[in-house]
């Protein structure tokens, strides 16, 4: 996990550790800033991308259609507005 404008130190070590074959940034330049996105291709020899949309409903269903595709079984649905709501879903 990083900040909008710094990769924390425990998140440096573990991406130096992991060695990942691909890095996926998952929010607009509001949440991960176009630096800390391009720190992060020096933790992989595969590429950078990021995942957003112009707010986080959209930027919710851009993940969802890249993790999933067409015709996911089952779609948990939380409205956005308050947090738990997704952590109540991922429970479950």
């Amino acid at each position: 996990m990083v900040t909008k404008d710094a990769i924390p130190a425990a998140a440096a070590a573990e991406l130096r550790r992991l060695q990942p074959k691909r890095v996926v940034v998952l929010g607009g330049g509001a949440a991960v800033s176009a630096s800390v996105q391009a720190a992060l291709a020096g933790y992989t020899a595969g590429e950078v991308t990021r995942l957003s949309g112009p707010d986080r409903h959209t930027t919710g269903a851009a993940i969802s259609r890249h993790a999933f595709g067409p015709g996911a079984p089952v779609a948990y649905i939380a409205t956005g507005e308050d947090f738990p709501d997704a952590l109540a879903a991922y429970a479950g």
